[in-house]
């Protein structure tokens, strides 16, 4: 993905400057980079990963386009014809499907994580349940009135 100033992100994901810096830069839902010059930026995958879709008509890509061909303009079937708002559409719907996908993958980790927490957790439970019941004084009882000295004497 590309990596673009604040202010071009803000205009991108719709938003202004100030409200990208306080609702989304300063709270951490949105990461930025810096070059070597010392310049901020942010990579587009965070946008749309905080925003979905960006305002498709200021998106540029950072390669330039072919020029088009005689045979991508004119065609026998209506079913080949090339429309490139269909293509970028379709580019941020795979995008957006990968992003998905990606939370996905790691949503299950997560799960597979706190099951296996879980699992440790029970497991130090019964060990530790084991043990106390090992700890338990099983020796009888003694009387609750016990026999003075001088009773037992005189039995």
């Amino acid at each position: 993905m590309a990596n673009v100033s604040i202010s071009k992100a803000a205009k991108l994901a719709g938003v202004s400057r100030s409200t990208l810096y306080s609702t989304y830069i300063n709270k951490g839902a949105i990461s930025v980079s810096a070059d070597a010059r010392g310049r901020k930026f942010i990579d587009t995958s965070e946008l749309l990963r905080v925003f979905g879709a960006l305002q498709p008509d200021t998106v540029q890509d950072s390669k330039p386009k072919p020029p088009p061909t005689k045979s991508s303009q004119v065609s026998d079937t209506p079913d080949t014809v090339q429309n490139p708002h269909t293509r970028t559409g379709s580019d941020s719907v795979n995008i957006e499907l990968r992003l998905v996908r990606e939370q996905l993958a790691e949503a299950k980790q997560q799960m597979q994580a706190y099951s296996d927490r879980e699992n440790w957790y029970q497991s130090q439970i019964k060990t530790l349940t084991d043990t106390v019941k090992l700890l338990e004084d099983k020796r009888p009882k003694q009387e609750e009135n016990p026999r003075r000295w001088w009773q037992v004497l005189w039995k």
